[in-house]
């Protein structure tokens, strides 16, 4: 999408005018976001959620289909945009069916690239309007067991995407509070939503709540068990506590170990799909521990130095002496 917060700068994809009905609603949505924040008033998100309904109000809806609800007919117009090359205008016709189309949001905040402002005003609309569909009551009743109600689930990913957002802003205290919140909500956490916490509770130096929060999971994955190591080594630096905790993880899954101290590169995204202990969970979590352990003072070089691994070449084992005699049984 274009750089909206440039006044200066607007560029469009070719083919695609002023006009086009999503650019115009974006441009919408963040002028009243925008003028919000310029007016010095700490504006209820949901007020302005609200003005962002009777923008969409303010344009045709799709036809309605006879004998189907509502709700019914956004969902269907956001499960054919996730496969289309319209995708962002079925979303949004779903939206101006349903305001409270919390995946149409979901699908709009995926398109904005680098555009990280919108980003954090799209996953903040999906939460509320996630929020508004589920109701007071079913958040209460949900709360702890979300991820088991197909209902609930849409707003699960938006209070994530939102924290992600806040990451991708410089806004690492807000982040940690969505994803705090995630975890409330949803005891079994089945978004993964504990692995980016402990990331961004070790790198702010929370270790006490980054303890916390390995005990209340108790789980051998590779951001767990290398997470009780950085958190050793922040604690008492490279000496047998956090040397123990190191030799603990890596008997759980040494395949990480290459990634982190530079001796392979990550080569993208890992796998979504994998077992404990394997290298295919190393791939998954690879850029999320690097963080970390990039940001620990020392704790990279700690761990070359424990691994043998000295200037991209990793040492040699001591060869064992030669025997000059019969093999002793």
């Amino acid at each position: 999408m274009p750089n909206f917060f440039d006044p200066s700068v607007r560029p469009l994809p070719p083919g695609i005018s002023p006009e086009h009905p999503v650019l115009a609603f974006v441009a919408g949505v963040i002028d009243i976001f925008m003028n919000a924040e310029e007016s010095g008033a700490a504006a209820d998100p949901r007020q302005l959620k609200a003005q962002v309904d009777r923008l969409l109000a303010s344009h045709p809806a799709p036809p309605r289909v006879l004998g189907v609800r509502v709700e019914r007919q956004a969902q269907e117009l956001v499960d054919r945009a996730w496969d289309s090359d319209e995708g962002d205008v079925l979303a949004l016709d779903a939206l101006r069916l349903w305001p409270n189309c919390c995946e149409a949001y979901l699908l709009l905040a995926l398109e904005t690239g680098e555009e990280v402002e919108l980003t954090v005003i799209l996953y903040t609309l999906a939460a509320i309007a996630g929020a508004e569909a589920i109701g007071p009551e079913k958040m209460h009743e949900y709360t702890g067991s979300f991820s088991e109600h197909e209902d609930a689930l849409p707003f699960l990913q938006a209070l994530a995407g939102l924290s992600r957002a806040h990451m991708a802003a410089g806004e690492p205290e807000a982040a940690m509070l969505h994803l705090g919140e995630v975890l409330r909500l949803d005891s079994a956490d089945a978004l993964g939503a504990r692995y980016e916490l402990l990331t961004l509770l070790i790198a702010s130096g929370d270790l006490a709540n980054a303890q916390v929060l390995i005990d209340a999971y108790e789980e051998p994955s590779v951001p767990m068990l290398y997470g009780l190591a950085l958190i050793a080594f922040h604690e008492s630096g490279d000496g047998p506590a956090a040397s123990s905790r190191l030799q603990m993880a890596k008997t759980v899954n040494p395949y990480i170990v290459p990634y982190l101290t530079g001796e392979k590169p990550i080569p993208g995204p890992g796998p979504l799909d994998f077992e404990l202990g394997t290298e295919d969970e190393a791939l998954a979590f690879a850029p999320l521990v690097l963080t970390t352990w990039k940001v620990t003072p020392g704790a990279i070089e700690w761990l070359q130095k424990e691994v043998g691994y000295v200037s991209g070449v990793r040492a040699k084992p001591p060869e064992k002496p030669k025997r000059s005699g019969p093999r002793e049984i």
